[in-house]
């Protein structure tokens, strides 16, 4: 049996929203290496935070930001969710128990119980 992508469609969406998320976040790297680089050219949204709130005390201006930011990451994996007809396994489990109860009314009778006293 092999695996195939329609069986990690689960895996492979949360992948992406969370790899898409940490490159949005992305400081560590890029402020070790440039500290936001030559004119502001590798300056990302959240050195742009931290320069604005720490070195220029611009502290509500930097919670601002930041607060904005993080509501257009919510927005965006809002969306990216929506796109990718994403549900959690409750939901799709529900609406399959839904669909063989509607199928076992619908066919009464077709079935055989054979119901036994548990015994040997």
């Amino acid at each position: 049996m092999g695996i195939t992508i329609p069986m990690m469609k689960d895996l492979l969406i949360t992948i992406v929203l969370l790899r898409g998320l940490w490159m949005f976040n992305k400081f560590d790297l890029v402020w070790l290496l440039t500290g936001g680089g030559p004119l502001e050219k590798t300056e990302t949204l959240p050195i742009y935070i931290y320069l604005n709130t720490f070195k220029l005390n611009e502290v509500g201006y930097g919670a601002t930001v930041a607060v904005t930011s993080a509501v257009i990451m919510m927005v965006i994996m809002y969306v990216y969710l929506k796109i990718t007809n994403y549900s959690p396994k409750d939901k799709r489990l529900k609406k399959r128990e839904a669909a063989v109860k509607k199928e076992q009314v619908s066919s009464p009778g077709q079935g055989i119980s054979i119901k036994g006293d548990g015994g040997l």
